[in-house]
């Protein structure tokens, strides 16, 4: 029956020694992937951190750009809105006769000549 333990011990202690292998097996090729992914992913910042600022530049170049086009062609304010029919006694805007104020805007604003 001593024999039995013996195996058994023996056994175990295979065991024991076959994990603790395949951990060192595994974090020696694990690391070197581990180091090489944080490498790239600093290169990746780093790139990403670039085209923010460029982005950055280029928006405010192009606002910069636009800006002064945009405050020195001011498009004025329709003549005819929703409210001028129904002051005028026509239908509330929103509702399904509300056609009065549309008809209005698209008579006024088509050429005459």
């Amino acid at each position: 029956m001593e024999w039995v333990i013996t195996i058994l011990a023996i056994g175990c202690a295979f065991f024991a020694f076959q994990i603790v292998m395949d951990y060192v097996k595994y974090k020696a090729i694990v690391n070197p992937r581990i180091k090489r992914l944080q490498a790239a992913k600093g290169e990746l910042q780093v790139r990403i951190d670039a085209s923010k600022i460029e982005l950055a530049k280029l928006v405010q170049a192009m606002t910069s750009a636009i800006a002064p086009k945009i405050t020195g062609n001011h498009v004025p304010a329709p003549k005819c809105s929703p409210t001028s029919c129904c002051a005028s006694g026509g239908s509330t805007p929103g509702t399904s006769s509300s056609r009065c104020w549309r008809s209005a805007c698209s008579s006024a604003t088509t050429p005459t000549g």
